[in-house]
């Protein structure tokens, strides 16, 4: 499988994963590592957040994007 992201630049590279969010074949040059943060909302007001959080890939335009709860790693 081959990298989406290089394949609109007409270059091709091997992809290492794929964007839990929309999908797409990521390079290493591509690839974000996220996090989803897991909240769990006890009361009003009241949320808790879960460490460790869940571990994700996203391509740059989900990650641009915010979908779900997603902050880039590196």
């Amino acid at each position: 499988m081959n990298c989406y992201e290089c394949s609109l630049k007409d270059t091709t590279s091997t992809a290492i994963g794929v964007c839990s969010q929309c999908g797409a074949a990521l390079c290493q040059e591509h690839v974000n590592v996220c996090v989803n943060e897991i909240v769990h909302t006890n009361a009003v007001g009241a949320p808790t957040i879960h460490d460790p959080a869940g571990r994700s890939l996203c391509c740059d335009t989900c990650r641009d994007a915010g979908t779900g709860t997603v902050r880039k790693l590196r």
